[in-house]
Protein backbone atom coordinates (compact mmCIF):
# COMPACT_ATOMS: atom_id res chain seq x y z
CA UNK A 1 0.00 0.00 0.00
CA UNK A 2 1.02 3.65 -1.22
CA UNK A 3 0.16 4.70 3.12
CA UNK A 4 2.86 2.34 4.25
CA UNK A 5 5.99 3.51 2.67
CA UNK A 6 7.96 5.55 4.81
CA UNK A 7 9.57 8.98 3.75
CA UNK A 8 12.80 7.29 3.62
CA UNK A 9 11.76 4.85 1.15
CA UNK A 10 10.11 7.53 -0.94
CA UNK A 11 13.72 9.26 -0.97
CA UNK A 12 15.59 5.99 -1.70
CA UNK A 13 12.96 5.80 -4.79
CA UNK A 14 14.05 9.21 -5.84
CA UNK A 15 17.72 8.66 -5.09
CA UNK A 16 17.67 5.66 -7.73
CA UNK A 17 16.16 7.37 -10.17
CA UNK A 18 18.57 10.27 -9.96
CA UNK A 19 21.41 7.55 -10.63
CA UNK A 20 19.77 5.83 -13.47
CA UNK A 21 19.25 9.04 -15.17
CA UNK A 22 22.90 9.86 -14.92
CA UNK A 23 23.95 6.50 -15.62
CA UNK A 24 21.80 6.81 -18.93
CA UNK A 25 22.88 10.62 -19.81
CA UNK A 26 26.38 10.50 -18.63
CA UNK A 27 28.85 12.60 -16.57
CA UNK A 28 27.70 16.10 -16.26
CA UNK A 29 23.44 15.32 -16.58
CA UNK A 30 23.62 15.58 -12.21
CA UNK A 31 23.94 19.47 -13.01
CA UNK A 32 21.24 19.51 -15.27
CA UNK A 33 18.87 22.63 -14.46
CA UNK A 34 15.56 20.83 -15.58
CA UNK A 35 15.03 16.99 -16.98
CA UNK A 36 11.94 16.09 -19.13
CA UNK A 37 11.04 12.78 -19.00
CA UNK A 38 8.41 11.46 -21.91
CA UNK A 39 8.38 7.55 -20.86
CA UNK A 40 5.34 5.67 -22.29
CA UNK A 41 3.84 4.68 -18.99
CA UNK A 42 4.70 7.67 -16.92
CA UNK A 43 1.04 8.54 -17.14
CA UNK A 44 0.43 5.50 -15.09
CA UNK A 45 3.42 6.58 -11.94
CA UNK A 46 2.20 10.30 -12.10
CA UNK A 47 0.70 9.77 -8.09
CA UNK A 48 4.17 8.50 -7.68
CA UNK A 49 6.34 11.16 -9.79
CA UNK A 50 4.27 14.20 -7.74
CA UNK A 51 4.69 12.37 -4.43
CA UNK A 52 8.90 11.69 -4.95
CA UNK A 53 9.50 14.93 -6.48
CA UNK A 54 7.49 17.97 -5.12
CA UNK A 55 8.90 20.22 -7.55
CA UNK A 56 8.58 18.33 -10.56
CA UNK A 57 5.70 19.15 -12.81
CA UNK A 58 3.25 17.32 -15.28
CA UNK A 59 3.23 18.21 -18.83
CA UNK A 60 -0.24 16.45 -20.26
CA UNK A 61 -0.36 17.07 -24.33
CA UNK A 62 -4.49 15.99 -25.19
CA UNK A 63 -4.82 14.74 -28.40
CA UNK A 64 -7.65 13.65 -30.51
CA UNK A 65 -8.08 10.08 -29.14
CA UNK A 66 -8.32 8.17 -32.29
CA UNK A 67 -5.08 10.42 -33.94
CA UNK A 68 -3.37 8.83 -30.46
CA UNK A 69 -4.29 5.50 -31.03
CA UNK A 70 -2.89 5.64 -35.39
CA UNK A 71 0.18 7.63 -34.41
CA UNK A 72 0.71 5.10 -31.47
CA UNK A 73 0.09 1.92 -33.46
CA UNK A 74 2.71 2.91 -36.62
CA UNK A 75 5.37 2.99 -34.18
CA UNK A 76 7.60 -0.12 -34.04
CA UNK A 77 8.04 -0.23 -30.30
CA UNK A 78 9.29 -4.00 -30.11
CA UNK A 79 9.06 -5.68 -26.41
CA UNK A 80 8.85 -2.06 -24.50
CA UNK A 81 5.21 -2.09 -24.95
CA UNK A 82 3.24 -4.83 -25.73
CA UNK A 83 -0.13 -3.20 -25.56
CA UNK A 84 1.08 -1.34 -28.58
CA UNK A 85 0.65 -4.85 -30.99
CA UNK A 86 -3.19 -4.29 -30.73
CA UNK A 87 -5.52 -1.69 -31.37
CA UNK A 88 -8.04 -2.80 -28.64
CA UNK A 89 -5.50 -2.86 -26.23
CA UNK A 90 -4.08 0.47 -27.64
CA UNK A 91 -7.37 1.91 -27.17
CA UNK A 92 -7.89 0.29 -23.36
CA UNK A 93 -4.49 2.30 -22.74
CA UNK A 94 -5.51 5.50 -23.81
CA UNK A 95 -8.91 5.71 -22.03
CA UNK A 96 -7.12 4.31 -19.03
CA UNK A 97 -4.73 7.13 -19.44
CA UNK A 98 -7.62 10.15 -20.03
CA UNK A 99 -8.98 8.99 -16.80
CA UNK A 100 -5.79 9.28 -14.83
CA UNK A 101 -4.84 12.23 -16.10
CA UNK A 102 -8.32 13.91 -16.03
CA UNK A 103 -8.15 12.85 -12.32
CA UNK A 104 -4.80 14.32 -11.23
CA UNK A 105 -5.09 17.28 -13.29
CA UNK A 106 -8.35 18.06 -11.40
CA UNK A 107 -6.42 17.17 -7.80
CA UNK A 108 -3.57 19.37 -8.24
CA UNK A 109 -3.68 21.70 -11.30
CA UNK A 110 -0.91 23.98 -10.07
CA UNK A 111 1.75 20.75 -11.28
CA UNK A 112 -0.55 19.12 -13.93
CA UNK A 113 -0.41 21.02 -17.07
CA UNK A 114 -2.94 20.40 -20.06
CA UNK A 115 -1.73 21.36 -23.80
CA UNK A 116 -3.80 20.88 -26.82
CA UNK A 117 -1.71 19.43 -29.18
CA UNK A 118 -3.91 20.99 -32.06
CA UNK A 119 -3.50 24.25 -30.24
CA UNK A 120 0.46 23.38 -29.81
CA UNK A 121 0.87 22.73 -33.48
CA UNK A 122 -1.15 25.88 -34.89
CA UNK A 123 -0.01 28.19 -32.57
CA UNK A 124 3.10 27.16 -30.61
CA UNK A 125 4.36 30.47 -29.82
CA UNK A 126 1.60 31.43 -27.76
CA UNK A 127 0.76 27.98 -26.55
CA UNK A 128 4.51 27.76 -25.66
CA UNK A 129 5.28 30.81 -24.02
CA UNK A 130 2.03 29.80 -21.86
CA UNK A 131 3.65 26.26 -20.93
CA UNK A 132 7.12 27.89 -20.48
CA UNK A 133 5.06 30.42 -17.68
CA UNK A 134 3.85 27.31 -16.27
CA UNK A 135 7.07 26.18 -16.07
CA UNK A 136 8.77 29.03 -14.78
CA UNK A 137 11.60 29.29 -17.87
CA UNK A 138 11.87 32.04 -19.90
CA UNK A 139 10.56 31.83 -23.56
CA UNK A 140 13.42 31.75 -26.31
CA UNK A 141 13.26 31.88 -30.06
CA UNK A 142 14.65 28.54 -30.47
CA UNK A 143 11.64 26.67 -29.24
CA UNK A 144 9.59 27.79 -32.30
CA UNK A 145 12.56 25.65 -34.55
CA UNK A 146 13.11 22.64 -32.69
CA UNK A 147 13.96 20.80 -36.03
CA UNK A 148 17.41 23.00 -35.50
CA UNK A 149 18.45 21.27 -31.94
CA UNK A 150 21.79 19.96 -33.25
CA UNK A 151 21.33 17.66 -30.04
CA UNK A 152 21.02 13.55 -30.90
CA UNK A 153 17.24 12.10 -30.45
CA UNK A 154 17.15 8.06 -29.99
CA UNK A 155 13.46 8.25 -28.88
CA UNK A 156 10.61 6.75 -31.74
CA UNK A 157 9.84 10.37 -32.79
CA UNK A 158 13.82 11.32 -33.72
CA UNK A 159 12.30 11.45 -37.40
CA UNK A 160 9.42 14.21 -36.58
CA UNK A 161 11.82 16.40 -34.83
CA UNK A 162 14.15 16.80 -37.30
CA UNK A 163 10.93 18.58 -39.09
CA UNK A 164 9.37 21.87 -38.37
CA UNK A 165 6.32 22.23 -35.89
CA UNK A 166 3.59 20.83 -38.80
CA UNK A 167 -0.45 20.74 -37.98
CA UNK A 168 -0.24 18.06 -40.91
CA UNK A 169 -0.77 15.08 -38.77
CA UNK A 170 -4.24 16.74 -37.46
CA UNK A 171 -7.38 14.19 -37.67
CA UNK A 172 -5.02 12.01 -39.85
CA UNK A 173 -7.07 9.14 -38.35
CA UNK A 174 -9.85 10.02 -40.66
CA UNK A 175 -8.55 8.43 -43.38
CA UNK A 176 -8.32 5.22 -41.74
CA UNK A 177 -11.75 4.98 -39.59
CA UNK A 178 -12.49 1.19 -41.06
CA UNK A 179 -9.07 0.19 -40.27
CA UNK A 180 -9.39 1.67 -37.02
CA UNK A 181 -12.92 0.82 -36.02
CA UNK A 182 -11.78 -1.82 -33.29
CA UNK A 183 -10.16 1.03 -31.75
CA UNK A 184 -13.25 3.18 -31.73
CA UNK A 185 -15.81 0.25 -30.29
CA UNK A 186 -13.46 0.65 -26.90
CA UNK A 187 -13.77 4.56 -27.19
CA UNK A 188 -17.45 4.03 -27.59
CA UNK A 189 -17.90 1.28 -24.77
CA UNK A 190 -16.07 3.98 -22.68
CA UNK A 191 -17.42 6.97 -23.70
CA UNK A 192 -14.43 8.35 -24.37
CA UNK A 193 -15.99 10.92 -27.35
CA UNK A 194 -12.57 13.03 -28.38
CA UNK A 195 -11.30 16.47 -27.23
CA UNK A 196 -12.43 19.53 -27.67
CA UNK A 197 -9.28 22.23 -27.65
CA UNK A 198 -7.60 21.12 -24.70
CA UNK A 199 -10.33 19.20 -22.88
CA UNK A 200 -11.36 15.90 -22.74
CA UNK A 201 -15.37 15.74 -24.01
CA UNK A 202 -16.71 14.27 -20.91
CA UNK A 203 -17.41 10.25 -20.56
CA UNK A 204 -20.80 8.35 -20.75
CA UNK A 205 -22.26 6.85 -17.75
CA UNK A 206 -19.75 4.28 -17.76
CA UNK A 207 -17.08 6.99 -16.44
CA UNK A 208 -15.93 5.91 -13.11
CA UNK A 209 -13.78 8.28 -10.88
CA UNK A 210 -10.49 6.76 -10.03
CA UNK A 211 -9.37 7.37 -6.29
CA UNK A 212 -6.33 9.10 -5.55
CA UNK A 213 -3.36 8.31 -3.39
CA UNK A 214 -3.86 12.26 -1.77
CA UNK A 215 -5.80 13.74 0.86
CA UNK A 216 -8.56 15.68 -0.79
CA UNK A 217 -6.97 18.19 1.50
CA UNK A 218 -4.23 17.95 -0.66
CA UNK A 219 -6.10 19.54 -3.67
CA UNK A 220 -4.27 22.08 -5.56
CA UNK A 221 -0.76 21.68 -4.17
Amino acid sequence: RISSISNDDWSTIAEHYRNAITKERGSGSEDCTYISDKFLDNAFHVGVILKIFPKAKIIWCVRDPADTALSIFERNFLHAAPYTHSLPTIGQRIVDLHRLMDHFHYLCPTRVYRLSYASLVTEPQDNIERLLDFLDIEFHGDCLDPHKNPNVVRTASHQQVQKPISASHIGKSQKYKKQLSAVSKVFDAHGLLGVEGDRVVRYNEHYIESRSVFPASSRGR
